[in-house]
């Protein structure tokens, strides 16, 4: 099955659709995205739909066990509703979770701007303050049952 990612005019994903791969295929048997855009608009599905690949994250490529596979990385990651389709880079990529944080452009992700600290996962969390541009660490409170 092949996965296309309808985009609205600022190259925002709307929604996600599969197509099956003999409805997406030229005359020499390869995917054509013009074909399957056809395919699309003939069934009454209008938009305008680039490829995605359910296998692609952060710029690799994972088999069906979930382990990166050296297959090539398909247009860096998967396309979920939301995401942004950069046709400079022909990558898809997730908003920006803050204004602050900056874009791996090798990785097609989004990094904050200080490292996440070191925690222990059992007894705390982190979270991003954006005002202050820094982590706050909030340990398991007992007492409460919360994080404080």
């Amino acid at each position: 099955m092949a996965h296309y990612a309808e985009l609205n005019d600022n190259n925002i994903v709307l929604r996600v659709i599969v197509v099956r791969n003999q409805d997406c295929l030229d005359e020499n048997g390869q995917e054509s995205e013009v074909i399957a855009n056809n395919f699309l608009h003939a069934n009454s599905i209008t938009g305008r739909f680039v490829k995605t690949s359910y296998n692609t994250r952060e710029n690799k490529h994972y088999g069906e066990d979930g382990e990166p596979d050296g297959k090539p990385a398909f247009r860096g990651n998967y396309a979920g509703n939301g995401s942004i389709y950069d046709p400079v880079h022909d990558v898809f990529y997730a908003p920006p979770p803050y204004p602050s944080w900056i874009l791996d452009q090798t990785r097609w992700i989004w990094v904050p701007p200080v490292p996440l600290p070191t925690i222990d996962g059992n007894k705390q969390i982190c979270e991003w303050d954006e005002d202050t541009k820094t982590w706050i660490i909030k340990t398991w409170d007992k007492t409460t049952k919360t994080f404080i």
